[in-house]
C-alpha cells in the first residue's frame, strides 16, 4: 500500500509526478467522500484501479500515465460529478464479457463527462 487515507477532509490530492511505488488501496474511495479533485498523473503506480464509487464528490480523477493494468472498473459510473477523467497511458482494458455492463456505455451516460482513454 503506498497511501494510508482513512479520512480525507480536504477537496483535493495531487500526488503526481512523484516517483511513488505500488499500488493504490483497495478500499481508497470510502474514505474520500468530500475529494473533488483527485490528481495521480505520472506518480509511479501500478496495480488495479481502486473502487472509488464512495468517493461521490469527485469532479475529476486524472490516473493518466502510470502502470495500473486490468479493466476500467464500472464503480467509475457510481461518480455521477464526474467532468473529467484520464486514464490514458496506462495498461487498462474495457471488460466486454457483460454486454449488459458496458463500462463505456455507463461512462457515457454521465452528463457533463468528457474522458480521455489515449495519450
Amino acid at each position: 500500500m503506498v497511501l494510508n487515507i482513512q479520512y480525507l477532509h480536504h477537496h483535493i490530492l495531487s500526488l503526481s509526478w512523484n516517483q511513488l511505488s505500488g499500488s493504490l488501496p483497495a478500499n481508497l474511495g470510502l474514505g474520500l467522500p468530500n475529494l473533488q479533485f483527485l490528481y495521480l498523473h505520472e506518480a509511479g503506480l501500478s496495480g488495479v484501479l481502486p473502487n472509488l464509487s464512495n468517493a461521490s464528490m469527485l469532479t475529476l480523477l486524472d490516473l493518466g500515465k502510470n502502470s495500473f493494468t486490468g479493466f476500467i472498473p464500472s464503480t467509475l459510473c457510481a461518480l455521477t460529478n464526474l467532468q473529467r477523467l484520464s486514464l490514458g497511458m496506462n495498461n487498462l482494458t474495457i471488460d466486454t464479457s457483460t454486454p449488459g455492463a458496458n463500462t463505456l456505455s455507463c461512462l457515457a451516460n454521465l452528463g457533463n463527462l468528457t474522458f480521455y482513454l489515449g495519450s
